[in-house]
């Protein structure tokens, strides 16, 4: 008998594994979260499972653990990936463990390449429930629904089990959890989009995101510490695309994303994406904009109102984590530090990364990091923690004119030297530099920007008085100049 069939006779005689009376409505399976809109393909759980008829698929979830022993607090981050790509695979398994007192971290990334395993693939999925294991060299990965006595999935409980072997100390670490979701699942863009975006150029892109883990488990961390953990904050995210993922950025690099996901104090919790045409001057494009889950009302979304001013910048650690696609630059730069707003949110949040370089091996420059977000929402104080995850590497002559201008703005007073130019007039003149460089190659004059660098900005950064903050500042320099050699753009 087929799942469908055995799910839908279950459903008819009152025999699902939880009975109404003790679980809010959308907590049965089958659950239509877009009833009327069959094209927003939200039918749980087939939402959760795998989509046959997609070239690419991604799971992703993360949550906030309070250890029972030591008091530690941990986030862990985990992605499952499929993309089928006509006859060739490029599947990946990526899990990290933050210690967010430290900042110390875990991880690991685990691919299943073309070709040679296409006939033994590593990823292993359901098309009916979520189901998901991956043959990973640090073990078995599994996120799959937790199965009732009579082998059905009980709606929206999983059980995860994510090992990983630290790629920079080789130690071993591991999330073990029941989630029990409280809240239920959002269409990204609530009812103006109904969970279909646009997602690097590709139209028909299906997304939701849910809030609202009860969590409960153990995890064993870089030290060897094993303890029980607990927790009730954090985020499932689902994309699924109807042709390769990144058919449209053949690089990688070609589009650019910022997403950050939100779980305030108050309850609220937020996906808030932001993408960029890097082709086009890094112009800001679809499908941009926040939808929020709101524990006393329905979810809203809020297109093209978001306004990020950029504070620092962390240089990608290319000595410590490699690409799958080679880069066109050593020397890239990711936002760190900023402040993020919205008129319409009432929004003005300064956004500061737990780890300073929370860089992930994956196929492009990556950082994925818990956050704090601190500031106002809805004009009100709020607070929050969650992921800020970012593609936005910057390595060009004028994106690295942007980022020591920025950076030397938001140097402290005690940075700069009474003798020297101040915040102002040092960020004056590496703006000038500007007039020489150009997002059209064609339009740059390198060699006058190089001797404005040397004979202006360099001998003024050389005037800081902070031996870090002048060691920083002369680096990004450096590798502003040595972009001037660059030949490939992407």
């Amino acid at each position: 008998m087929s799942f469908a069939l055995t799910l839908l006779i279950l459903l008819l005689t009152g025999c699902l594994a939880i009975s109404a009376h003790s679980q809010p409505s959308w907590k049965n399976y089958p659950f239509d979260l877009e009833p009327g809109h069959p094209e927003a393909e939200l039918m749980f759980p087939g939402a959760e499972a795998n989509h046959p008829n997609d070239m690419s698929d991604s799971w992703f979830v993360t949550g906030t653990l309070q250890g029972q022993t030591t008091g530690r607090e941990y986030q862990f981050v985990s992605i499952f990936d499929r993309n089928d790509i006509t006859a060739v695979i490029l599947d990946f398994y990526q899990v990290s463990l933050f210690d967010l007192g430290t900042g110390t971290y875990g991880t690991f990334t685990d691919y299943d390449l073309p070709v040679i395993d296409i006939l033994d693939q590593r990823l292993h999925y359901s098309n009916d429930y979520l189901n998901l294991g991956f043959d990973s060299s640090a073990g078995h990965a599994t996120w799959a629904n937790v199965l009732n006595a009579t082998g059905l999935p009980t709606p929206f409980v999983y059980n995860v089990h994510l090992p990983g072997v630290d790629s920079q100390s080789n130690k071993p670490f591991s999330i073990d959890l029941t989630i029990d979701m409280q809240n239920e699942p959002v269409p990204f863009g609530a009812d103006v989009l109904r969970g279909i975006f646009t997602f690097y150029a590709q139209k028909g892109t299906h997304t939701y995101f849910q809030t609202g883990p009860k969590m409960n488990g153990t995890v064993t961390f870089l030290d060897g510490t094993t303890e029980k953990v607990q927790g009730t904050k954090g985020h499932i995210d689902r994309q699924w695309f109807p042709l390769y993922s990144g058919i449209f950025t053949p690089t990688g690099r070609q589009h650019s994303h910022e997403w950050r996901q939100i779980n305030f104090d108050n309850g609220e919790d937020f996906s808030i994406w932001r993408q960029f045409d890097r082709v086009n001057n890094n112009t800001v494009i679809e499908d941009t904009g926040a939808t929020n889950y709101d524990p006393t009302g329905s979810p809203t979304y809020v297109p093209d109102d978001l306004q990020v001013e950029y504070r620092s910048y962390a240089k990608y650690p290319r000595s410590r984590f490699s690409t799958l696609i080679p880069p066109p630059s050593q020397n890239m730069y990711l936002p760190s530090s900023h402040i993020l707003t919205s008129k319409t949110l009432g929004m003005n949040l300064s956004v500061n990364y737990v780890q300073p370089i929370p860089a992930v091996t994956l196929p492009i420059e990556y950082f994925e990091g818990p956050a704090t977000y601190v500031g106002t929402l809805h004009g009100q104080p709020a607070s929050g923690t969650g992921i800020f995850e970012s593609t936005l590497a910057l390595y060009r002559d004028w994106e690295l004119v942007d980022v020591l201008s920025n950076s030397v703005a938001h140097l402290p007073p005690s940075s700069f030297s009474p003798s020297g130019p101040g915040a102002s007039a040092l960020g004056q003149l590496v703006d000038g530099a500007k007039a020489y460089v150009s997002s059209s190659p064609l339009k740059d004059n390198r060699v006058a920007a190089k001797a404005y660098l040397e004979s202006k900005v360099r001998p003024a950064l050389g005037t800081l008085v902070n031996a870090q903050d002048k060691a920083t500042m002369l680096e990004i320099l450096d590798d502003l100049e040595a972009s001037f050699a660059l030949v490939l753009q992407f």
